[in-house]
């Protein structure tokens, strides 16, 4: 059954619903005709069968790789990685991290979404994180009153949650990524209490994927996100 999102319809002007399916559903786009958008949350690959509707475009947005590591007590102490104030301004150069670190979200990609509201979509996201309305932490890298990389923290489904994480391009490959995700776990095991820290990502962004793996994350499940759109 096709749930209505409220919040996404208003925001990005559109009727868009939620259907979450499983093996051999298949999926009757008659039944999205009060619907401009709809998101098809499936555990599997749709197959050829399952991907032949009736009516509008139907394609992969993202394949959700969701990773988990278990936290040890470990020394940490970085005195470039800081929290950020909630009654802080928000730079220019903090906005475009959070527009990098969308990049290879299903908003990004989705050909249908116009680059516009992407980017306002993770401003956002930013501006509500930073207000600690949908996070509880926000870490940035600052050195010299320069922000080159950011980690917003929460509690979801149970356990600490990275949402976004983004370095600055021309700062990768310096190790910032390590101490933000440092600050991260010790922040989960130290400040929350839990032994265990989740982060999810998009299986095309395989240097993402890389990041996560070498730094001791596993992947713990794989899912697979569908834009459905009335065209």
């Amino acid at each position: 059954m096709i749930s209505r999102l409220d919040w996404d319809s208003e925001f990005f002007g559109v009727e868009t619903g939620k259907l979450v399916i499983s093996h051999n559903h298949i999926i009757d786009t008659e039944s999205f005709n009060n619907f401009k958008l709809v998101y098809i949350f499936s555990n599997h690959k749709l197959s050829d069968e399952e991907l032949n509707i009736s009516k509008g475009k139907i394609y992969l947005a993202d394949e959700k790789i969701e990773y988990h590591k278990s936290l040890n007590i470990t020394p940490f102490n970085s005195d470039k990685i800081v929290s950020f104030d909630s009654n802080r301004s928000i730079s220019d150069r903090l906005y475009d991290l959070a527009i990098q670190s969308g990049h290879y979200s299903r908003f990004s990609t989705d050909p249908f979404i116009p680059s516009k509201s992407f980017e306002r979509l993770y401003k956002l996201w930013l501006e509500r994180s930073v207000k600690r309305e949908i996070a509880d932490e926000v870490y940035v890298f600052e050195s010299n009153k320069i922000i080159s990389g950011f980690i917003t923290l929460g509690i979801k489904s149970g356990r600490p949650d990275i949402g976004l994480v983004a370095v600055n391009n021309e700062n990768r490959s310096l190790g910032i990524g390590a101490l933000l995700l440092q600050a991260a776990e010790h922040w989960a095991l130290s400040k929350k209490k839990y032994n265990k820290i989740q982060v999810v990502t998009q299986g095309a962004n395989k240097g993402a994927c890389r990041f996560y793996e070498k730094n001791g994350y596993s992947i713990y499940s794989v899912n697979y996100i569908y834009h459905w759109w009335n065209k």
